[in-house]
């Protein structure tokens, strides 16, 4: 098909070509948008979820509705020409965009050819800036070729992109061109948390000017103060995660404590750690179920949710006996098809095929629609019943024995004096501070927070590190995980702020798998 026809076919669908339906103003953009249109398909096509050809291909389907929605509503003159004029706008922002992109295309083959010295000369014959669509094109291009990366977009400005090549030849040449983890880089011009995803470098760094912020601080490991460019700093971390990432580096180096002594912990380890500490002054008041139970909950979220959730399970406990459910339809009909399902699958009820089986048989929707929406907490409770027995394959019986009556709804709450005492409680402080952001709460709040010689703190899972690691720090976001720990020291090297050390030496000697 023709690109003439190819604009007509693309027009025509979305009723912008007739001089019946459109203004002259709505035909012109409609031509801009099929444009645009065959310059994206230049792009190549992938299967990363976020790539340049669906990723702008999907914005231009935007706009196109956008404009046919327009067609349809009855706008005057002057409302159709700045709807239009708010569409032109975004047009050009992604018109300029792909051209880069397809220049790169055309560019990237003869680029890939040349030798690394070779590109380096060119490189630098452009300077600190690209001004041009054909020199940022050839820049997108340079750094795809020189360090083998599979695709580059977002705000690939004129300073960003000198910059990027000049970070990645930082780095060793196993670290980047060999690199199998380091495979697309997209860059923002937001200041917002940069990072890694499965081979995707995402890099919102704001402007390529330095950038100062408190919660960013680097230091060398003496404590010296270190002004990095935060452009540079983003990049080479997250450069960082994919060498971690492709070689394993921290996840064979865990519990070493030349390596920050990282470990896993978990939601029981500080629960102990919690009751221990609590244990002198409240183990003779609460009853220790009661106190484990607010700890649990207090991990879960806060105190006061914790005490929230007690509280109702509480009331839901005491609202129905165990022959209430029992005797309901709802639990009647469900206990049925349990009952029948354990004596078809009693040889195997865990097999693939029961698992199927089951999930036909048991229709859980069904038996809570027989329970009345009235009384909300004994619907919530019942609920709560049909979950139980839905999870165990377990009969209504056994799960009512462990959810029904007062005797399982545990020991009564204390006053609410006395709950307010309890939540003022350092441990209940702690469990509170440690699960947001807790690598920002200072130094002296982290270091008092010790236990054992260890610190504790949530990040996606909990883990703990000797307290003695900190006096190796680079910034105190290091401290937020393993993998973290690695990348923010990573940059820090890979800009030339650390002294040589064991430490170094390991980083430079990394192997990532090659491509």
């Amino acid at each position: 098909m023709s690109e003439i026809n190819k604009k007509q076919k693309f027009l025509a669908a979305f009723g912008v070509v007739s001089a019946d339906t459109a203004s002259k103003r709505q035909r012109e953009i409609g031509k801009m948008l099929a444009d645009l249109e065959l310059e994206i398909e230049k792009l190549p096509d992938g299967d990363w979820a976020d790539q340049p050809r669906k990723k702008y291909g999907g914005n231009v389907d935007s706009l196109t509705q956008e404009l046919a929605r327009q067609n349809a509503q009855q706008l005057t003159d002057k409302q159709k020409y700045a709807a239009c004029a708010t569409i032109e706008v975004r047009i050009k922002e992604i018109a300029k965009k792909v051209k880069v992109l397809v220049i790169a295309e055309e560019q990237i083959d003869g680029l890939r050819q040349m030798a690394p010295e070779e590109l380096d000369k060119l490189v630098a014959g452009k300077g600190a800036k690209v001004s041009t669509p054909e020199d940022q094109g050839f820049m997108v291009a340079a750094i795809r070729a020189r360090f083998d990366v599979d695709q580059m977009y977002g705000d690939l400005s004129s300073n960003a992109l000198p910059r990027f090549y000049k970070a990645l030849k930082m780095v060793p040449e196993d670290h980047a061109r060999l690199n199998p983890m380091l495979k697309n880089i997209k860059r923002s011009k937001q200041s917002d948390s940069s990072d890694y995803v499965g081979g995707v470098i995402n890099i919102n760094a704001g402007e390529t000017g330095p950038w100062k912020s408190g919660r960013l601080k680097y230091s060398d490991f003496e404590g010296k103060e270190l002004k990095l460019d935060h452009f540079d700093a983003h990049t080479l971390h997250e450069v960082g995660h994919a060498v971690d990432d492709s070689a394993g580096f921290m996840t064979e180096r865990l519990r070493n404590v030349e390596y920050g002594g990282w470990d896993e912990s978990s939601m029981e380890d500080v629960r102990d750690i919690m009751l221990a500490k609590l244990e002198k002054k409240w183990g003779k008041r609460l009853d220790k179920n009661l106190l484990k139970s607010l700890v649990e909950t207090a991990l879960l979220g806060n105190f006061k949710l914790g005490v929230d959730i007690i509280r109702k399970n509480q009331a839901r406990a005491s609202s129905m006996s165990r022959q209430e459910v029992l005797d309901h339809p709802a639990t009647k009909d469900a206990d049925a098809v349990i009952a029948q399902f354990l004596i078809d699958f009693q040889d195997d009820p865990d097999s693939e095929e029961a698992q199927t089986a089951f999930r036909k048989r048991f229709r859980q929707q069904d038996y809570i629609a027989k329970v009345d929406k009235a009384d909300n907490t004994k619907f919530v409770f019942m609920s709560q019943i049909m979950n139980g027995m839905r999870k165990e394959k377990a009969r209504a019986a056994d799960v009512a024995a462990k959810l029904c009556d007062a005797e399982n709804a545990g020991p009564p709450l204390p006053e609410q004096s006395v709950l307010d005492e309890i939540e003022k409680e350092p441990a209940f402080q702690w469990a509170s501070a440690m699960q947001k952001d807790f690598w920002f709460a200072g130094a002296s709040v982290i270091e008092a927070s010790a236990w054992n010689g260890y610190i504790y703190h949530k990040d996606k899972k909990w883990w703990k590190y000797p307290a003695a690691a900190r006096g190796m720090m680079v910034s105190p976001y290091q401290f937020r995980s393993p993998a973290e720990w690695f990348a923010e020291i990573y940059a820090v090297h890979m800009l030339r702020k650390l002294p040589p050390s064991r430490l170094t030496d390991a980083i430079d000697a990394i192997k990532p798998k090659e491509k």
